[in-house]
């Protein structure tokens, strides 16, 4: 990992947060995916030797989905390059956590499987999709 990454403040790692982010990084990564990280890293890399620092740009808030008519909502974390969201309209609390992009649209998917399957298993009616319109 880059020793220069640090938090927004200018705090250091500590070895824990740079072992969370190496893990996170490392996940479920494709080659495409991994080309991408490239580019981002050298991006940051040369933003870091211009101006000293980096600067974090991130929306606010993200739509994920839709998928099997569900759809999620993601927030950054603070510090940590992944979102952390939650499906939509329905009454259980549904999570899923990844880095934005293809990463997090994976985990949102798995989570709303994950969820469908947990209340097969339980024989329970899972809460529907929300729709829009008539």
């Amino acid at each position: 990992m880059n020793p220069r990454i640090r938090h927004r403040d200018g705090r250091e790692l500590t070895p824990e947060e740079k072992e969370r982010i190496e893990a996170i990084l490392a996940k479920n990564r494709t080659p495409e995916a991994r080309e991408k990280d490239r580019q981002v890293r050298d991006a940051l890399e040369r933003e870091y030797k211009e101006t000293g620092t980096i600067a974090v740009r991130k929306p606010a808030r993200i739509t994920v989905g839709p998928y099997k008519g569900y759809m999620g909502t993601a927030e950054p974390e603070d510090g940590w390059p992944e979102w952390h969201g939650r499906v939509d309209s329905i009454h259980d609390v549904v999570t899923f956590v990844g880095l934005l992009g293809d990463q997090l649209e994976r985990e949102f998917r798995e989570s709303v499987d994950c969820y469908l399957q947990f209340c097969a298993e339980r024989g329970e009616i899972a809460d529907p999709p929300a729709t829009t319109g008539p």
